[in-house]
């Protein structure tokens, strides 16, 4: 990068972190990099480069999936291929095309906290965390450090790791990219989960991107669907509620009332999709 005065390859999270802290400002983490260098801070002097931490992982445990703090798009992509009935891999092939997921860690997707983050809905909708080091380690929701567009509370603090717990990846599931192409940055973005009994929502999951400062939950939405089976009334209702809930932007891609109605209408699709899955989906 240009103007850069110092790259540097610790081999340790800790030993990452520690030279964070010396620098501050100065210095931020990289990983895949295809984030940091086209939104570049100002004043970045020192690259710290992650990916040999021991980070680049994928996994399983009792509780949990693990995607660890340097993890490739694409590796998560193939390692999670089931989870919400397949919902979270096609969001990460959504986020970019295959020759950035190759080079893309979905840590990097969440903290360079763009609106528009495709992974980050997916994750939400399944209620993952994220495991912050900082000296001690932290657990935090994925919306927990996001405040505004490529703006986040880390700080210093390293994602080590995302998790996402298993309870939450068997609901059934569905992610929604609208764009002008496959490759473009979504003019909406959203992630449906429901947990069904029956014909019954027991609980709902409803996030957006690209409609809002940050990746956002529908929540009224959601506490409308808790409970009910979905008429095709309540559907419009909570399609309605959607369209309230977002605080889309105009700008040269789409705008503002195109934005906001086509969340609400997506989202009532999505529902009618995930409704129309058999019990074994």
């Amino acid at each position: 990068m240009r103007d850069l005065r110092d790259y540097v390859r610790p081999a340790s999270p800790e030993e990452a972190i520690d030279i964070k802290k010396r620098h501050g400002e100065r210095a931020a983490y990289l990983a895949g990099g295809s984030d940091l260098l086209v939104c570049r801070p100002r004043n970045l002097e020192v690259a710290i480069d992650i990916r040999h931490c021991g980070l680049g992982y994928v996994r399983e445990t009792e509780e949990a999936y693990v995607i660890g703090g340097a993890a490739l798009l694409r590796d998560a992509e193939r390692e999670l291929a089931g989870v919400a009935g397949g919902m979270l891999r096609n969001a990460l092939r959504n986020t970019a095309p295959w020759l950035i997921r190759n080079a893309a860690t979905v840590a990097g997707n969440i903290a360079n906290a763009s609106p528009a983050a495709d992974c980050v809905p997916a994750l939400m909708a399944l209620d993952a965390e994220l495991i912050l080091m900082d000296g001690e380690e932290e657990r935090v929701p994925v919306a927990g450090v996001l405040v505004g567009p490529h703006q986040t509370t880390l700080g210093d603090r390293l994602i080590r790791e995302i998790h996402l717990p298993k309870t939450a990846s068997g609901r059934r599931a569905v992610f929604t990219k609208l764009a002008r192409s496959a490759s473009d940055i979504a003019l909406v973005n959203l992630a449906v989960a429901v947990e069904r009994e029956g014909e019954v929502i027991r609980e709902a999951r409803i996030a957006l991107g690209a409609v809002a400062p940050v990746p956002m939950r529908a929540e009224r939405a959601e506490g409308l669907l808790a409970g009910q089976r979905p008429t095709p009334e309540l559907l419009r209702e909570v399609e309605q509620i959607v369209r309230e809930e977002v605080s889309p932007i105009s700008d040269w891609r789409a705008s503002e009332q195109y934005r906001r109605r086509m969340s609400g209408v997506l989202v009532r699709r999505a529902l009618e999709q995930i409704m129309a899955m058999g019990e074994g989906t």
